[in-house]
């Protein structure tokens, strides 16, 4: 699909031109069940588990955004199969707080300039080449918040993944 679903779409109607005053990454361990899938879908007994300890990923872990808002609302941006943009209650996972300009951008600001980096990539998902990861990195870089030092926490290198599975 090239647009966001109703859920994202309502959050963005509603809390789009709020400015956005903390951002925080968090990652999540992929369950396990989800790494046994990807096992069985490359033909191999733990093919993707052990590459991924080869490559120094211990485990798979889905990456998530939240953004607070000004008025104190919490927004949840990921990406699965589709782009989620909803409120949420509580920051779920391991936290990374984002260096941000509090206030300089607007939820809106940030989606554009990211769908204006990533183009057309923007809505696709691909679990190797354009997931979780690639996605949240994207959202940062397109807004001049990414750090370097970021990238141990955030990037994993699934393509390396991809490539060592038969």
């Amino acid at each position: 699909s090239s647009k966001f679903n109703n859920t994202s779409t309502k959050t963005l109607k509603d809390f789009g031109n709020k400015k956005i005053i903390g951002l925080t990454a968090t990652r999540e361990k992929v369950a396990r069940a989800l790494t046994a899938v990807m096992n069985i879908i490359s033909f191999t007994e733990g093919g993707v588990s052990n590459k991924a300890k080869d490559l120094g990923y211990d485990d798979l872990f889905h990456i998530r955004l939240y953004a607070k808002m000004e008025g104190g609302q919490l927004i949840l941006i990921e990406k699965n199969e589709v782009i989620f943009i909803q409120p949420a209650t509580s920051i779920q996972g391991e936290p990374l707080p984002v260096k941000y300009n509090s206030g300089s951008l607007t939820l809106n600001q940030l989606m554009q300039n990211a769908q204006k980096y990533m183009g057309k990539n923007f809505f696709v998902y691909d679990a190797f080449d354009n997931n979780c990861a690639s996605f949240i990195v994207s959202i940062l870089k397109a807004n001049n918040i990414w750090d370097d030092a970021d990238t141990k926490f955030l990037a994993q290198d699934v393509a390396s993944l991809k490539k060592s599975l038969p």
